[in-house]
């Protein structure tokens, strides 16, 4: 199996002494390391997770995230061919000095001293083309508000200057926060506190961003960026939240998950009487649905899985006429209504 040879590296910190202490990011961090051996089908040996620990006085620090980090490059690389993929997950606190970078802050940060605890994940990130994994997926649900004066600490091995980046390579990365702006958590499932951003992926993960059970990178990353303005927006956030998605390397899309199946919406549509056929184009403008309708019908239910449509009706008499709809999870799952009739909004 080829998930044999892939590894994950997932961080929860939460409790942070000396800045204020976050409630999600260790149930988000457990969330995604279930989601990565379960669905992912990566081997749980395989599968690192650092937590953050209470009454720590600021524990993981750095050196943490680096021995796990070196675990895996070394187990990947100890046998020809072994890596294939490799995600890294986070949760915490962080920030960003310029548009393409982020800083993860460990536990012990403090106000002053952030370049002695921060991670630089962008000097990671770019080190890693050069090891081990050919497909690798980051994932940061943090903020990412400007602070010039931090850049991070980068990876602690000695670089190889005869090293070239991996043939191939795919690095796909997904913000919480585009530059300068935050992220934020909230309790959208009962009393549970979460990243919105990890409420969004795990949604994604989970079927909402599947099509014919199949769940792909980029499917997942368009559907993380409309959720979770869509979840800002029902929050009242004093701002609007926004995600960032970047792909370095090749441009092809990572199959993350298969026979996922896709989460659906019904949606009632009200139809022009003289109606004769009802089109659904996806997003890819591939239509998704033709079909007759018989004289004199007016409504129809229709069962598709989330993501942007076009509906439309037409007949030989007048115009088509059409509605775009973007269709996100529901409260309680409605009925989604659309009205094609001349005059309705």
């Amino acid at each position: 199996m080829t998930e044999d040879r892939d590894y994950g590296l997932i961080i929860g910190i939460a409790h942070y002494p000396h800045l204020k202490r976050l409630e999600g990011p260790i149930g988000d961090a457990r969330h995604f390391a279930s989601w990565l051996k379960e669905a992912g089908k990566v081997p749980e040996e395989n599968v690192k997770l650092i937590e953050s620990i209470p009454d720590s006085n600021g524990l993981p620090i750095l050196t943490a995230v680096e021995n796990a980090l070196d675990d895996i490059i070394r187990r990947a690389e100890e046998h020809p061919g072994a890596g294939r993929r490799l995600y890294v997950y986070f949760a915490g606190h962080g920030c960003a000095k310029e548009l393409e970078h982020v800083a993860l802050l460990m536990a012990n940060a403090k106000e002053g001293h952030f370049n002695r605890a921060a991670l630089d994940a962008t000097q990671y990130r770019k080190a890693m083309a050069l090891r081990a994994f050919p497909e690798q997926l980051y994932l940061f649900d943090c903020c990412r508000f400007s602070d010039p004066a931090v850049q991070g600490q980068g990876p602690n091995w000695d670089p190889d200057t005869n090293s070239k980046r991996l043939p191939g390579l795919v690095q796909i990365v997904m913000y919480a926060a585009g530059f300068k702006e935050r992220a934020w958590e909230r309790r959208l499932h009962y009393d549970e506190r979460r990243g919105i951003f990890t409420v969004a992926l795990m949604e994604g993960l989970l079927g909402a961003a599947s099509r014919k059970g199949i769940i792909t990178s980029d499917r997942l990353a368009s559907y993380v960026q409309r959720r979770v303005e869509d979840l800002a927006r029902q929050e009242k956030l004093e701002e609007d939240q926004n995600c960032d998605f970047s792909a370095h390397g090749s441009s092809r899309p990572l199959t993350l998950a298969t026979d996922v199946p896709a989460w659906e919406r019904r949606v009632a549509v009200t139809l022009p009487r003289e109606t004769k056929q009802l089109f659904v184009t996806d997003e890819n403008n591939s239509r998704v649905v033709v079909k007759s309708v018989q004289p004199g019908t007016i409504d129809i239910v229709l069962n598709l899985p989330l993501g942007w449509y076009t509906i439309s009706a037409g007949s030989d008499v007048s115009a088509t006429t059409s509605r775009t709809v973007e269709l996100l999870p529901g409260k309680n799952d409605g009925v989604y209504p659309v009205d094609l009739r001349e005059g309705a909004a």
